[in-house]
């Protein structure tokens, strides 16, 4: 338990908030931004959360580490 409030306190998050194209395909659109120094504090944040089954990986969702635009 320790270990993760230290991997949350490292990782701000912002949101989620409607994406700047809000729908496409009939699908509404969310952005959560995720801001660390490191990127082991977000991809073990990740990791706790798709364990407890909080985020999947299916064809609604995408998660983008490092993305080249926020639109």
């Amino acid at each position: 338990a320790a270990a993760r409030r230290g991997v949350q306190q490292s990782v701000q998050i912002n949101g989620p908030v409607p994406c700047a194209v809000a729908r496409i395909a009939g699908y509404a659109r969310f952005e959560v931004l995720l801001i660390a120094r490191s990127r082991g504090a977000i991809q073990d944040l990740l990791g706790e959360v798709r364990s407890r089954g909080e985020l999947s990986s299916d064809e609604h969702t995408a998660v983008d580490i490092d993305p080249i635009s926020l639109l």
